[in-house]
């Protein structure tokens, strides 16, 4: 059995990719009001509405929507919130055999207010999102991944157990994190492919407010010294002005694609997916896959976010058709 699936590994095409994400699930709150009430008085809210949710959930869909072969490693609790997020995810095609129960346990829960004015504010339980830990990292390897695609929501010790097992075993590592300042001690000099890190991240590990090219390539320099990555891609207004990247030497800036990015809508889960399929394709062409995946963003929000708007690998390139310059590459 082992042997057929190291032949399968050696042998797949690259239209079925396995990759094995490693991330957090949760399920969201989300409640709607006029205005944020002072300290210390409440207010009525206008509506409220239940979401599954997670980095490590977006990011699966979107590979699944894209044609991968995926897998999800991910910590729930025993309660009916696990069912449902196992159970939308499986209708998604994504692989959910170690997204296992921590018993006795909540899965993680997030709970977001937003005013009129699109000003949020939120608050993450972890839950057992927290209890992720390097047995669980291990019994998902036995899938025998093409790559490992690292996101947020999981403790550090957990990414740092994914990045040294994938080393171990000769597999690529992509840290796609926006916790990605926080496992930078927890990765120590564990070599990966590419460290992404978001806006909001970046002044954080480095000190160094990205705010034009010449200050993006000091942070990037600073981060290449605390990780040992071959590249770096610094996501600015997660995506809306553009990615840098940057290979230790030179760096190169990807423009953002299409309409301008609506306010609230995350794009980190299909940035990623797409990045990293792409990147496999590709054979390591970086470049391209960075393009691909800005396109993948903007074709996302122009479906206005949400779980359904993940687009299909015919989507992107349909999207990429009004822009001449990405679309025959596409």
């Amino acid at each position: 059995m082992i042997l057929n699936e190291k032949l399968r590994r050696r042998y797949r095409v690259m239209a079925e990719q396995r990759i094995l994400v490693v991330g957090g699930l949760c399920t969201e709150l989300h409640v709607l009001t006029g205005e944020f009430p002072d300290i210390g008085r409440s207010a009525v809210a206008e509506r409220h509405y239940w979401t599954p949710e997670g980095e490590g959930l977006d990011t699966a869909l979107a590979l699944s929507r894209l044609g991968a072969d995926c897998l999800l490693c991910a910590k729930t609790g025993d309660d009916a919130a696990a069912k449902e997020l196992r159970g939308y995810l499986s209708d998604e095609k994504t692989d959910v055999r170690f997204v296992t129960p921590a018993h006795g346990c909540d899965t993680a829960v997030r709970v977001t207010v937003t005013d009129r004015e699109g000003g949020r504010r939120s608050l993450f339980c972890p839950g057992a999102g927290g209890l992720l830990d390097r047995k669980d990292i291990e019994e998902a390897f036995i899938s025998y991944p093409d790559a490992v695609l690292i996101q947020a929501g999981i403790p550090a010790r957990a990414a740092a157990a994914a990045a040294v097992t994938a080393a171990a075993e000769r597999v690529p590592v992509f840290v796609m994190s926006s916790d990605g300042g926080a496992f930078i001690p927890a990765l120590g000099r564990t070599e990966c492919e590419i460290f992404s890190v978001a806006e909001e991240e970046i002044e954080a590990c480095t000190g160094i407010e990205p705010s034009d090219q010449e200050k993006c390539m000091k942070a990037c320099i600073v981060l290449s010294q605390a990780v040992k990555a071959k590249y770096i891609i610094l996501r600015l207004g997660d995506g809306d002005r553009g990615y840098f990247l940057f290979d230790g030497k030179y760096y190169n800036f990807i423009s953002a694609c299409g309409e301008k990015k609506r306010r609230g809508i995350k794009t980190d889960g299909v940035f990623s997916a797409a990045l990293v399929l792409e990147y496999m394709k590709s054979g390591g062409d970086i470049k391209r896959a960075c393009g691909y995946a800005a396109v993948a963003a903007a074709a996302f929000v122009s479906r206005g976010g949400g779980l359904r708007a993940y687009p299909s690998a015919d989507e992107i390139r349909r999207y990429a058709e009004k822009y001449a310059e990405r679309a025959e590459e596409y």
